[in-house]
């Protein structure tokens, strides 16, 4: 087990303009990864800027500085609910993503940021499911990519009824908190399968900053990200086979 972190920030358009070089070298990230979509017909005002820098720091180019980059989709299951719902607003994400290209090599799985608050009752439950069930399907088929899911405990509860459906895919799970090594177990019920983490937001904004100052970003805010794993590991996800120069580590211990 490394002793040191491997961590990562997640951007929007509501950072402004980001100094990625000094985002990865005083701020020893390794990863960023970046708002796409959200619904059926928005794109984030940032998303171009940030993917064309991201994409100038591959990790299989000559400079000196390495950031694996990713793109998240904000799902709006109370636009449209069911797998129809999940199916259009993932064209619209593959149809973005293809228009910007490098989503394959040093890229990490694309994600579903599964936040929104739906009805909790049962049928709009088994709709939440088929509608994420839609969203990673299309992804799979248009991107040749497998999809992550970014949820926390409480809301992935109460809109899916503690679904283990996606136990398989990678979690970027979602609880902001000082100590510990791990965040709260998804789902929530002893019951249902065991979703390992693959990511941790566990650092965001005002009280909930855990991190301190995020150099490159205007105002030094920005969620932070813990992954689960080795360089190694982390390379594998973003399908990377060989890296030029070493990946920066956090100078955070593990607690």
């Amino acid at each position: 087990m490394p002793t040191q972190w491997i961590q990562g920030v997640d951007l929007s358009n509501h950072q402004g303009k980001v100094d990625m070089k000094t985002l990865a070298e005083e701020g020893h990230m390794a990863f960023v990864i970046v708002k796409c979509t959200e619904g059926a017909d928005f794109v984030d005002p940032s998303f171009k800027t940030f993917w064309k820098q991201l994409v100038g720091f591959d990790v299989a180019g000559d400079g000196p500085v390495h950031l694996l980059r990713g793109a998240y989709h904000f799902a709006r299951p109370d636009n449209r609910g069911g797998r129809a719902g999940g199916e259009k607003e993932a064209k619209w994400f593959c149809k973005t993503m293809k228009a910007a290209g490098s989503y394959d090599a040093g890229a990490l799985p694309p994600a579903l940021d599964w936040e929104k608050w739906t009805d909790t009752d049962a049928e709009t439950r088994r709709n939440n499911v088929e509608w994420v069930r839609g969203w990673l399907d299309v992804v799979q088929s248009e991107l040749g990519r497998k999809g992550m899911i970014y949820t926390g405990v409480n809301v992935w509860s109460g809109t899916t009824g503690n679904s283990d459906d996606f136990v398989d895919y990678p979690l970027w799970n979602v609880k902001y908190k000082k100590t510990g090594d791990a965040p709260p177990r998804i789902p929530k019920s002893s019951k249902k399968k065991a979703w390992p983490w693959t990511l941790w937001q566990w650092s965001g904004g005002k009280e909930l900053n855990y991190y301190g100052k995020v150099p490159g970003v205007p105002g030094g805010v920005a969620d932070v990200n813990r992954f689960n794993g080795d360089v190694k590991a982390l390379l594998r996800l973003a399908k990377v086979r060989r890296i030029r120069h070493r990946m920066r580590l956090s100078d955070q211990p593990i607690a």
